[in-house]
């Protein structure tokens, strides 16, 4: 689990059937302490995480990801300019678990496009 990363700030059913989440970035997390001093840059094993996290909360479950099926990061994240971003989630139940895409984005950009495969951790 990640401590002080993020903090979920809401969770919205879309008429598609998607799951909108909202996040607020922490710029004091101590992960920016060695990514990077001075420019932080949000890592992206750290962002994968995130968005488990947010998958858990919703379905109430603990997960492992599985199968990262694509990952594109399409431009970097920075708390300092970033701090509030969305994670737009299909996730479908699949056997064992789910199946997610997603995209990452703000009101400028899209920074992450993701298909992944979720277990429940038994």
């Amino acid at each position: 689990m990640l401590t002080n990363y993020f903090t979920l700030l809401d969770q919205q059913p879309q008429q598609d059937g998607s799951i909108l989440f909202t996040v607020k970035l922490n710029p004091d997390c101590e992960v920016y302490e060695g990514h990077f001093p001075g420019n932080p840059v949000c890592p992206g094993v750290c962002n994968l995480q995130m968005l488990k996290e947010c998958i858990e909360h919703y379905t109430g479950k603990t997960l492992i990801i599985s199968d990262i099926k694509q990952c594109r990061y399409t431009a970097v994240i920075s708390p300092l300019t970033q701090s509030i971003l969305n994670f737009k989630a299909m996730i479908t139940e699949a056997e064992n678990g789910y199946s997610v895409q997603g995209t990452v984005f703000d009101e400028r950009n899209i920074y992450i496009d993701i298909k992944f495969q979720l277990t429940i951790n038994i």
